[in-house]
């Protein structure tokens, strides 16, 4: 797992309470409730070697631009499966066509891109190793989202901070 902030941490614990066994990847290496999470450039080495699937929630800034890189998917199993969730930013998409030809990653399941809509030409609607999905990882919930928002002014009312605030200074 690629990122283990709200999005990434929640369906890292929600596999690893299935028994899968997960590894994550963030800002700062530590246990997690049911899976460890690696960082820096040998960890992101070990996420590439280690794991039959490795999923991307990173947020985008300049340290995460362009991770998933031939580079990367040099370290990557034969047998693994590239599953891009995070921003388009993050693929070198020259990359991963040559990846894929070359056998590392087996496949590619991919939600975002640098340019959407995806070109109607792009060599990914017709790559057999690459699945194409319309950028719809996650549905909000209206009422939830209501109720989140609200909870933030109120918070804010009361003179704290509300939950999920970006900090400027990590870019997410």
């Amino acid at each position: 797992m690629l990122g283990t902030g709200k999005i990434g941490g929640e369906l890292a614990r929600a596999l690893a309470g299935l028994g899968y066994q997960v590894t994550g990847y963030g800002s700062r290496a530590r246990e997690e409730d049911g899976y460890r999470v690696l960082s820096g450039p040998e960890g992101l080495s070990a996420i590439a070697a280690e794991n039959h699937a490795v999923v991307n929630l990173l947020p985008l800034t300049d340290e995460t631009r362009g991770v998933l890189h031939a580079g990367f998917f040099g370290q990557m199993r034969e047998d693994a499966i590239l599953i891009q969730l995070g921003r388009g930013g993050h693929l070198v998409e020259d990359d991963l066509l040559a990846a894929l030809e070359a056998g590392r990653p087996a496949l590619a399941a991919l939600d975002v891109f640098a340019h959407e809509p995806l070109a109607p030409g792009h060599p990914f609607w017709s790559h057999p190793k690459v699945m194409v999905t319309p950028h719809v990882a996650g549905d909000a919930d209206f009422g939830v989202t209501a109720r989140f928002i609200a909870e933030g002014i109120a918070a804010h009312e009361r003179g704290e901070h509300p939950k999920g605030l970006v900090s400027r200074q990590r870019g997410y």
